[in-house]
């Protein structure tokens, strides 16, 4: 992120650096319905992460005679990452439509330095607790095909790190819906070969 105004971060790795591991458990159910011509699933789904030696970065308070930033690749004390996922799909002969939502718990084992100047927490840095998505696909009539898609994500701590503006901080960021379209038409060149035309927009609302 500190590209983006400029700067270089340079990584080091610490001397007494350890392989990351995680154990990782699922258990999910899988449920199947057909009414007339509606299909349907939907999938439920929980989990459970334990991560050993997790990866953070400590520094970037400090910069080299060139003005980069440095910081360190040390281990955390670990972390747990456990949610519930559900994901729904519904196909018509014409439609079809995709949901899933995630809620989660992102911690880790002990509370970790993000910053040296301020206070140590538990919270995992950019891990939201809940997020989403939806695709619906619309075949009006044969060849042409209307997308719609959208990434729900919900509020979570980010780091900031010190600028020329600002010091060192730690955000609650806003939920966002990055939502955006896609109009497809399919022109058969010969028996395998199809070319696709296509046009849409990316991020309507312009969210971030």
């Amino acid at each position: 992120m500190e590209a983006v105004g400029g700067k270089v971060a340079l990584i080091e790795l610490d001397p007494n650096l350890k392989a990351e591991y995680s154990n990782s458990f699922s258990a999910s159910a899988d449920f199947y319905r057909r009414w007339g011509n509606l299909h349907g699933n939907l999938l439920i789904e929980g989990f459970y992460t334990n991560l050993r030696d997790a990866f953070k970065l400590e520094g970037g308070e400090t910069t080299d005679a060139q003005g980069n930033f440095l910081y360190t690749r040390v281990n955390s004390g670990g972390a747990i990452v456990k949610g519930i996922n559900a994901e729904l799909a519904l196909n018509w002969p014409k439609i079809g439509v995709q949901l899933g939502y995630t809620l989660q718990n992102s911690k880790y084992k002990e509370e970790e330095e993000i910053f040296e100047d301020l206070a140590p927490q538990r919270e995992m840095p950019r891990t939201p607790d809940n997020y989403g998505y939806l695709i619906l696909n619309y075949n009006p009539c044969r060849n042409f095909t209307v997308s719609v898609s959208g990434n729900y994500t919900g509020t979570m701590f980010v780091p900031h790190a010190a600028t020329d503006y600002n010091d060192n901080e730690i955000i609650k960021s806003e939920e966002f819906f990055d939502a955006g379209f896609k109009l497809a038409y399919t022109l058969p060149l010969t028996q395998s070969i199809n070319l696709e035309l296509n046009a849409g927009m990316k991020n309507v609302f312009d969210q971030y």
